[in-house]
């Protein structure tokens, strides 16, 4: 795995109040159904209030909105006849939606173990250019964070910011033209601070086993060619009050407790660091997939290590995926990979480094973090 020195620009962290970015279209169309329901949920008829939420005394519906939310909300249905689709610019056109319905919500219905961190997105069968999405706290209070939409504004995305508290239930609110859906989840205890020292703990990133949101259409093609590529983090003395030195390198196996890949080079580092949640950016990311490059410009790890360091916690990676060398084999010739994303999701290649057409936004979320039993040796280029 390389890592280039040359930086095209800073990718400064989410942080302060609650925005909404209209009509962002950078995400992945992923066709599996809700974990929770093998059905799509109907939206009830009645939207959301933020000035005055269903479910508080203050709600001029709130009984309505109960018997609604017993016996709309649980509805199902079987199909829709979408037919829209997207032009060559990104914009959707073809026939209106019906009904609106929710094909899948993340966390799901009931989630026990939801990351404090994570994002929290409901995918709707139709475009939803106004939808938003709520997040409330035990108080019914809304959490701050950053709303955007996706996937030809089919799916509507909230990250906490700060993250949510840990052991902690919520509700979440997704509003759309023609109706509303809520439902709870709970956060697990990944958060916590450190209990152990950080210093040579090793982390393996098996990226396969992770939740592509972007880019759209490639859930099916993208994570499964990563199966082979585990790159591994040494933290090399304990972290300081904002940043930790980190060795970076790569497994030679795709099993998680396979030894390092001592014909890749390992890179010296430094992460920002909150306990627990560290982040490490790259100008450059490129490896060698046998027969393909994974190659994304400005990568970013961005993760969290459990209270116990050998216990599991979670990273994302983030970044302009260069579809290039891929397109052959994970697509079918030049600039397939382009037209998937976009035929999925509306998401059209943008400029590469070089000034290429040939980039599209990555983001694979929710990749375990697997304790590494062992030590990085530095590799030189």
């Amino acid at each position: 795995m390389k890592v280039y020195n040359e930086r095209r620009g800073p990718r400064g962290p989410v942080t302060g109040h609650a925005r909404d970015r209209e009509g962002q279209e950078n995400s992945q169309e992923n066709h599996e159904q809700s974990a929770d329901s093998p059905h799509k949920a109907m939206l009830s008829s009645h939207p959301v209030n933020d000035a005055n939420p269903p479910n508080t005394p203050t709600s001029r519906s709130g009984k309505r909105w109960a018997m609604c939310r017993t016996w709309l909300v649980l509805a199902v249905l079987a199909s829709t006849g979408c037919s829209d689709y997207f032009d060559h610019t990104g914009v959707v056109v073809g026939d209106d939606c019906i009904q609106a319905t929710v094909d899948r919500k993340r966390p799901a219905t009931g989630e026990e173990n939801a990351y404090i961190s994570g994002w929290v997105f409901g995918e709707l069968n139709c475009p939803a250019p106004g939808g938003i999405l709520i997040v409330r706290n035990p108080e019914q209070e809304s959490v701050d964070g950053l709303l955007t939409r996706h996937h030809g504004n089919r799916q509507i995305r909230f990250r906490p910011v700060p993250p949510l508290q840990t052991a902690t239930t919520y509700e979440a609110y997704l509003e759309v033209s023609n109706g509303f859906l809520s439902w709870s989840f709970s956060t697990s205890s990944l958060g916590l601070p450190i209990e152990a020292d950080l210093a040579r703990v090793a982390l393996a990133f098996p990226l396969s086993e992770g939740l592509l949101l972007d880019p759209a259409g490639l859930a099916g093609v993208l994570p499964p060619a990563l199966s082979g590529l585990h790159p591994i983090v040494q933290f090399q003395n304990d972290p300081g009050q904002f940043n930790v030195p980190v060795r970076l390198g790569v497994q030679v196996l795709a099993d998680t407790g396979g030894p390092q890949d001592l014909d890749q080079p390992t890179h010296e580092l430094v992460a920002s660091w909150s306990d627990p949640f560290f982040e490490i950016r790259l100008p450059r990311l490129e490896h060698a997939m046998g027969a393909w490059d994974l190659v994304v410009e400005e990568p970013v790890f961005e993760g969290v290590i459990a209270s116990n360091p050998s216990d599991n916690g979670s990273v994302s990676l983030s970044g302009l995926w260069d579809t290039r060398s891929a397109e052959a084999f994970l697509g079918t010739g030049s600039g397939s990979l382009c037209v998937m994303a976009m035929n999925a999701g509306g998401q059209n290649c943008e400029a590469c480094s070089d000034g290429e057409v040939a980039c599209l936004p990555l983001l694979l979320a929710e990749v375990p973090t697997v304790n590494w039993l062992g030590m990085l040796q530095q590799v030189g280029e």
